[in-house]
């Protein structure tokens, strides 16, 4: 057993500090193939050590396994307990433990299996993804194991995040800080080090120690938090019980909430752009400085960032081998590339990536075709690596902001989404706007005397003058000029939105769209990078991008407690009972009806209505849960009649109801009218 993608050697200081022990190799199986690992792996990670950085194929193409798109997994025999689900990327890699993916798998065929004989290896869980993941996952459902009570909960372990922690701390609150990753610290030390701030190799341990030392944090890492309501944080996390993982549901009940749940790194909207072997630098660098692992040989970095080009230094410290490095601005300027460039790899400046096509199966390498960025010519060169590094910008990590009930709205001048409402959640650092590492950890405390002392001060947030460093550049979108491509994905959502043929846009603004990609917007699954994807394209307008997200991101707003839902009226006013953003969403002859189900069970608002029990897709929706009416629920529909049947996906169950009484203007809510028919 060999693990193709684990750094060995001299780490060198940059990487020294993984979490996994190089001393000691363990053997664990998943979906019946023999992994080798190391003590400290992850699932995720064991899989990527060993090459297998493929999910399965969306639609006919392959998608990359990666933090995102991770799987479920259980013990072999518990496939069928939601109860014992646990995320990939934080269950531990046991010795000796059996493992199983969850989802729909297909068989490898037979050129793929007579490829793995030849010594070509697996690289594929084989999942068929037909619609979106079935993300978060099934935990969600499940009640929690246990109730933290304390005064304040963090969201968000880097500098921002552990600085509000201690100045919680040190007025002698009781604090939760909860980190998804299995280390304190965030992105700060892959920014590097600053003229005239404060190095993270130094900050970063020194809060970490601080924070290990005070009495009053308690923290949680390998903790992935999911939802917020009404001052409860729900949060999955898999620790060890007994030699075998547990997964842990666990409610985190707290008088103030902060996030500070730091940035992510985007992908420009390209065709192939989450194909295996894709990267983004965050993941990248993650997946090294905490494995070990490198992905690949050789690499290509195209980036509009300047940090990116410091992970192409480490992995040239590492033996790596960079083949090009390319950039859609002209001419930037960072230190860092001065530092690439003394390495002698090539340069191409004002270019942006048209596609990426992917080939061998053994062995696979991908190709990156470049288009000139301002005159939009094709085939000025094509670049053949085993990885591509690709940065389109970063943009503040607000899937849990809007879980929260939070909003953002769309800024041109940086093509960044920033934060709008919910005064009562403080937000800190990156998510907050600065980036800085100084101004992040100001940031972290300044929300704590905002939060208990309704006090607000400014925070410096010092810029490299752009005289000296050339400012990070916005995503783009690349047109498709070929069939047969993957997929140019909107982002990195859950519901894999993406750009379909028919669209395209020139360097000069002007595009044509097909009536198919507005129906893809049309689904009701989209995360916050995907619209802000989706904004790029020129598929949204940045005007409507506050609605668009209360309206689009409700994926997470399935798991509200009973009796939430919209804001609706609750006396008769003669207009539809439903919010503007629903107004003709099923037709203009929809209305509203009870509907019939178990008496045990309450209807969530927001759970899609279908026709049959095929209910991956919400574009074939046929009505949304609106709020509740009686003992059950209301639902916009069009077309049918009280006493006919429907299908409801309520979180990740398919449930039948029967349709009830059509309810009247301004009664949804009340329970004395709409009484559901038996």
């Amino acid at each position: 057993m060999t693990e193709p993608n684990r750094l060995t050697g001299d780490l060198g200081r940059e990487l020294a500090y993984p979490l996994v022990d190089r001393s000691m190799p363990i053997t664990l199986t998943v979906d019946g193939t023999r992994l080798s690992a190391l003590a400290g792996d992850t699932v995720l990670s064991a899989l990527l050590a060993n090459g297998i950085d493929t999910l399965g194929t969306h639609r006919g193409h392959r998608l990359a396994l990666d933090d995102t798109t991770a799987p479920e997994i259980a013990l072999a025999g518990n496939a069928a307990r939601a109860d014992l689900a646990m995320p990939a990327a934080l269950c531990p890699a046991v010795d000796g433990l059996d493992y199983v993916t969850i989802g729909k798998q297909r068989s490898p065929g037979p050129l793929r299996a007579i490829s793995r004989l030849m010594g070509g290896g697996r690289r594929s869980l084989d999942h068929d993804i037909a619609e979106g993941l079935e993300l978060p996952g099934r935990w969600i459902d499940e009640p929690a194991a246990r109730t933290i009570e304390v005064d304040l909960a963090v969201i968000g372990g880097g500098i921002s995040g552990m600085s509000a922690a201690l100045a919680a701390a040190q007025r002698g609150l009781r604090v939760a800080l909860l980190e998804r990753d299995m280390a304190l610290g965030g992105l700060s030390r892959l920014f590097g080090r600053t003229e005239g701030q404060p190095p993270p190799e130094e900050a970063i341990p020194r809060a970490i120690a601080e924070v290990s030392r005070s009495r009053h944090v308690q923290v949680f890492t390998g903790t992935e938090a999911f939802d917020i309501r009404d001052g409860t944080i729900q949060a999955i996390r898999v620790p060890i019980k007994d030699g075998v993982p547990r997964p842990e549901r666990v409610a985190v009940r707290a008088k103030h909430i902060v996030l500070a749940t730091g940035l992510s790194d985007t992908v420009p909207v390209f065709p192939g752009n989450r194909l295996p072997g894709v990267l983004s630098p965050g993941f990248a660098w993650r997946m090294a400085a905490h494995y070990s692992i490198w992905i690949g040989q050789s690499a290509h970095l195209h980036t509009a960032t300047n940090a990116a080009y410091r992970l192409a230094l480490l992995g040239l410290e590492q033996g790596k081998t960079i083949v090009r490095a390319s950039d859609p601005r002209i001419n930037p300027q960072t230190r860092f590339i001065e530092f690439c460039k003394a390495y002698g790899f090539r340069h191409s400046w004002g270019v942006q990536i048209a596609e990426i096509t992917r080939s061998g199966r053994a062995h696979p390498t991908l190709t990156a075709r470049l288009l000139d960025a301002q005159f939009g010519a094709v085939n000025l060169d094509e670049i053949v690596s085993q990885c591509l590094l690709v940065s389109g910008g970063w943009q503040p990590n607000l899937d849990l902001w809007v879980r929260a009930g939070g909003s953002a709205r769309f800024a041109e001048s940086t093509g960044k989404l920033v934060i709008t409402g919910r005064p009562e959640l403080g937000a800190a650092g990156s998510l907050a706007g600065y980036s800085s590492l100084s101004g992040c950890r100001d940031s972290g405390e300044a929300v704590i005397e905002t939060l208990l002392d309704g006090t607000t001060r400014a925070v410096e947030d010092p810029q490299i003058d752009p005289v000296y460093e050339t400012p990070d550049d916005k995503a783009y979108i690349s047109p498709a000029k070929r069939s047969g491509l993957a997929p140019a994905y909107l982002g990195k959502g859950p519901g894999l939105t993406a750009l379909h043929e028919g669209t395209r846009r020139s360097v000069f603004g002007d595009k044509r769209q097909s009536a198919h990609d507005e129906s893809v917007l049309l689904s009701s699954v989209l995360a916050p990078s995907e619209i802000a994807g989706a904004i790029v394209a020129g598929l949204l307008s940045p005007s409507d991008t506050e609605v668009i997200v209360d309206e689009r991101c409700v994926l997470p707003r399935r798991f509200e407690a009973p009796g939430a839902g919209l804001a609706l009226p609750t006396e008769p006013s003669g207009e539809a009972p439903y919010p503007p953003f629903l107004k003709d969403r099923y037709g203009p002859d929809q209305a509203v009806f009870a509907l019939v189900a178990d008496a045990s069970r309450r209807i969530e608002p927001g759970s899609l209505v279908f026709a049959n029990t095929d209910d991956r897709d919400p574009t074939r929706s046929v009505g949304v849960v609106m709020g509740p009416a009686g003992a059950y629920g209301a639902a916009i529909l069009t077309g049918w009649s009280e006493g006919q049947t429907v299908y409801v996906r309520d979180g990740h169950a398919c449930i039948t109801a029967g349709i009830g009484a059509r309810i009247e203007p301004g009664s949804v809510g009340r329970s004395d009218k709409a009484t559901p028919a038996a």
